[in-house]
C-alpha cells in the first residue's frame, strides 16, 4: 500500500509546464489604441512568438503548455496584432485546447 500511495505521488508530481497560464480576464482587459506590446509583455510575460508585417503590423502570441502523466495536457494560446507604434489593434485569438 505504501509503494503505490509513493508511486501515486510520483505520478501526480510529474508533470511540466512552460510559459506562464493565461488569464482569460486580463487579455479581455486589454484595449485597442490603449494597451501597447510592452504592457502586454509585462501581464503575459515573454512571447512564444514575434511576426512583423510588411505594413508594419506585429503580430505576438502567447503560449502556455503544460502536461502531466495522469491527468490531460493543457494548452493555451492567444495572439493578438499591434501596429507599428506598438499600440494594440485586436486580438486575432484566443485558444484553450
Amino acid at each position: 500500500m505504501k509503494r503505490a500511495l509513493i508511486l501515486i505521488a510520483l505520478l501526480l508530481s510529474a508533470c511540466t509546464s512552460v510559459g506562464k497560464r493565461l488569464d482569460d480576464h486580463t487579455v479581455r482587459n486589454f484595449k485597442p489604441g490603449v494597451t501597447t506590446l510592452q504592457d502586454a509583455k509585462s501581464t503575459l510575460g515573454a512571447p512564444a512568438e514575434v511576426i512583423y508585417g510588411v505594413d508594419g503590423t506585429i503580430y505576438v502570441s502567447w503560449t502556455y503548455f503544460q502536461a502531466n502523466l495522469i491527468l490531460r495536457d493543457n494548452s493555451q494560446r492567444v495572439s493578438i496584432a499591434f501596429d507599428p507604434q506598438e499600440k494594440m489593434i485586436r486580438v486575432i485569438s484566443r485558444e484553450e485546447f
